[in-house]
């Protein structure tokens, strides 16, 4: 059994080896945004007030989530939200190549594209991945990656910004978070509200 695993492992890692230099990555990924601009698809989208007061609506306080660090975030459904409640189904992430191991790293590159408009700045989606954790498969951790460049696209156009305003991160883990000691350690977790559980 353990030499099918090993196998399977393997075959694996053969197929999801990063291109060599000159072959694709940053290099390659910019040279296709600056093709995409050269030929006007891109940055060029037009929305309305209406579709603007969705899309930058203010991040409600509850939506925020906490990691035990203290670093504060949304989650990538917060993200897909916004761009369904804004435009329904004429947006798309559009990958650039599939997903490449670097390191202990799932690396994945995307577009985001509105009303057939590539728009913002792509980004590169990443998420950790071991073969020898069960928890997390393969292709679990390619999801991973690929919330993490949803995020980092929707960054690019201006969607959830105070989560990089310093003063409105502080302001809101004055009010909504707190540290406790857990299993030795102190951590950060959400106040836990009245009729909820687990801060939720």
């Amino acid at each position: 059994m353990d030499a099918v695993v090993k196998k399977e492992e393997k075959k694996e890692e053969e197929l999801i080896k990063i291109p060599d230099k000159g072959k694709g990555g940053a290099s390659s990924m910019m040279q296709r945004v600056q093709e995409l601009a050269e030929q006007g698809q891109m940055g060029n989208l037009t929305i309305t007030d209406a579709e603007a007061a969705i899309l930058y609506a203010p991040v409600p306080a509850d939506e925020i989530l906490i990691r035990p660090d203290g670093h504060v975030y949304l989650s990538w459904t917060f993200y897909a939200k916004r761009l369904r409640d804004t435009f329904r189904m004429t947006w798309a992430m559009v990958s650039m190549d599939e997903p490449k191991m670097a390191g202990e790293l799932v690396i994945w590159g995307f577009y985001l594209s509105i009303k057939g408009q590539i728009v913002g700045m792509p980004a590169m989606g990443e998420c950790r991945y071991q073969s020898s954790n069960r928890t997390m498969s393969w292709g679990d951790a390619v999801e991973g990656a690929k919330s993490n460049a949803l995020m980092r696209l929707c960054k690019s156009i201006g969607i959830g910004l105070e989560m990089w305003d310093h003063e409105f991160v502080d302001a809101w883990r004055k009010e909504n978070a707190e540290q406790k000691i857990v299993e030795g350690k102190m951590i950060w977790v959400k106040k836990r509200k009245e009729g909820t559980k687990n801060g939720k």
